[in-house]
């Protein structure tokens, strides 16, 4: 029988329902400057398994980005949230769409996809995650410490932050670490998702975001009818490097 994992979760604020999901290698930290700001929503932070105070599956058992959504899914259920809408940052945004793909009653109004998107890894992006895994099941500092500076497109700018994702990263075991990088490995597309959503969705993309082509992306979203946002001066961790901006982008969406 499948581990159902309880997730870590917490409620700050009042009014309408919005759940917000970290990226890998995070937790719900990486929203504490973001939530305050942002005015008439009751957040709703989920850590993901093996991330923050979440626990991870046991060893040697697979996890799914369905596990992840579904696991996340309970949280609403206990919750008793009605509709709302969801933002999801990079593997966030995985979850997010997976999420809507059993979201059955259709509570799901809305999804904002921050640097994040909808397509599988290709072969080349799968072999690289299972040279990760590797790497991560033998040095796992090596890994993080090269990996998270990497996220931003100017890293000696944001030290702090980097500092802060690095302590947040560390505490994560070596087993969570990989049965993330699987199951984005393993993950299937969720280009259908996003052709349902259309406008309904909103991709928040860094220009020098060199995880995402923003030209790729670009070209998807407005192919799609999707509302497309490009971040000027921001790499893969937008919400950092240009928060202001992209908070109001969300605020205004949702």
């Amino acid at each position: 029988m499948k581990t159902r994992i309880k997730l870590n979760h917490r409620v700050i604020g009042e009014g309408y329902p919005v759940v917000f999901l970290h990226g890998f290698l995070e937790s719900n930290t990486m929203w504490e400057s973001v939530v305050p700001k942002l005015k008439g929503v009751k957040a709703i932070l989920i850590e993901l398994p093996g991330h923050g105070d979440s626990p991870f599956y046991p060893y040697g058992e697979e996890m799914t980005i369905r596990d992840m959504s579904e696991d996340v899914n309970e949280v609403l259920k206990t919750l008793s949230i009605g509709n709302f809408s969801i933002v999801g940052h990079s593997l966030g945004g995985y979850v997010a769409l997976d999420l809507k793909t059993i979201d059955n009653k259709n509570t799901i109004e809305k999804v904002v996809l921050l640097n994040s998107h909808p397509w599988s890894d290709s072969e080349p992006k799968k072999k690289e995650r299972t040279r990760v895994v590797n790497i991560v099941d033998h040095n796992k500092l090596l890994f993080l410490n090269e990996a998270i500076p990497n996220l931003y497109r100017n890293p000696l700018k944001y030290k702090k932050e980097v500092q802060i994702q690095l302590r947040e990263a560390t505490k994560m075991t070596e087993v969570a670490i990989i049965q993330s990088l699987i199951a984005m490995r393993d993950r299937k597309d969720a280009m259908e998702i996003m052709k349902e959503l259309k406008r309904d969705c909103l991709v928040i993309q860094g220009r020098y975001d060199h995880l995402i082509s923003f030209n790729e992306m670009e070209e998807f979203t407005r192919k799609y009818g999707n509302v497309y946002y490009l971040v000027e001066d921001a790499g893969h961790m937008a919400h950092h490097e240009s928060e202001l901006e992209v908070i109001e982008q969300i605020v205004n969406f949702i």
